[in-house]
């Protein structure tokens, strides 16, 4: 209490008193608690431990806003895009306390992660790449087909899958603490290629050696043709015809489509019927009287000396004179689509 006694010369006169209570000045608001990665735009609280008698003057990151709260001890605040200090000032009728803050950087909900990169149309059990934009600070989450397996990169913008029997759509999403951005899609689809050769001397591709032989795959709409003879590459191209006279034995033709990666395979052996090993040229009769007509033909005799030359074919004479009816031999050559020389030898029995 404080007392007041008045006097004068007569002497004392009554005492008078007040009753005080000092107040204090504000403490410190304490540790301030809240998000300090909240994420933008959400609705957040922040707040200190409170003390009777105390108002609390907030301070918040331009673009924030107070949505209820203000000058009590809690704030419930809208979170705007700026990082910054969040500042809390008490007060009391004696003055201000000592201020307290927290940093803050909010993060933001994840974009769309943009176009799926990567083939559509594809193969079962090849291996290949998806890829999306690549945002900072994000996972991503895949989702492909029932039978599809996940490689690598699981997680990240660019994974590599084994890609399984079923169509279907491929979709990803960035996500962090604040949620899940918009989904991407793809629709894949799992293709089956079948091929089937035939030729112009179906059914059972007999030719006569020199014969050209028209080979075709169906279908023709296949991305790559390679095309195989006897094991031996002859021509890779987008074209589903060949053309062969270069075939002298027996041989197997091949041909591997290919197709956004897909493989298909057929075969069929071409056959070969040897040149007649004699001829008649000096009858005139039009049967039998020309050798290896349309073939690169070389004649020669015992001796090695050359009698023919030419691709019209042999009429057994030799500086416009008859031969002597006997055994000649030939060299027939044969250039193969890749460019590879063959070379067929014999012999032909010229008959009187």
């Amino acid at each position: 209490s404080l007392y007041v006694t008045p006097y004068n010369t007569c002497g004392q006169g009554p005492q008078d008193s007040l009753q005080v209570n000092p107040d204090m000045l504000p403490v410190g608001a304490g540790p301030l608690a809240g998000l300090t990665h909240p994420c933008q735009g959400d609705t957040v609280t922040y707040s200190v431990a409170p003390t009777p008698g105390q108002y609390y003057i907030w301070n918040i990151p331009t673009g924030w806003q107070i949505i209820s709260g203000d000058s009590t001890e809690a704030i419930s605040v809208l979170i705007g895009t700026q990082s910054g200090s969040l500042y809390v000032t008490p007060y009391n009728t004696c003055g201000q306390g000592p201020q307290d803050s927290l940093q803050v950087n909010p993060d933001m909900y994840p974009v769309g992660a943009g176009p799926i990169a990567g083939p559509t149309h594809l193969c079962q059990g090849v291996v290949v790449e998806y890829s999306v934009n690549y945002i900072s600070g994000v996972l991503y989450a895949w989702d492909f087909p029932t039978d599809w397996v996940v490689l690598s990169g699981n997680h990240t913008h660019n994974v590599s899958v084994l890609v399984g029997s079923e169509s279907g759509l491929i979709s990803v999403w960035a996500q962090n603490d604040c949620g899940q951005g918009v989904v991407s899609s793809l629709n894949v689809t799992i293709l089956e290629i079948h091929i089937k050769l035939s030729s112009n001397y179906e059914p059972d591709h007999t030719i006569t050696l020199g014969d050209y032989i028209t080979i075709t795959a169906t279908p023709r709409y296949y991305g790559l043709y390679t095309f195989v003879v006897n094991g031996d590459t002859v021509r890779r191209s987008g074209s589903s015809i060949i053309e062969l006279n270069s075939i002298t034995e027996e041989s197997m033709v091949t041909v591997i489509a290919n197709d956004y990666g897909c493989i298909a395979i057929d075969s069929i052996l071409v056959r070969v019927k040897p040149l007649p090993n004699a001829f008649t040229p000096f009858k005139k009769d039009g049967k039998n009287d020309i050798f290896g007509k349309g073939l690169d033909l070389i004649i020669v005799n015992r001796q090695g000396h050359v009698l023919y030359e030419g691709s019209n074919g042999w009429d057994g004479t030799h500086n416009g004179q008859n031969v002597i009816p006997g055994t000649y031999f030939y060299i027939i050559k044969f250039t193969r689509e890749n460019n590879q020389k063959i070379f067929v030898r014999g012999s032909v029995l010229l008959i009187d």
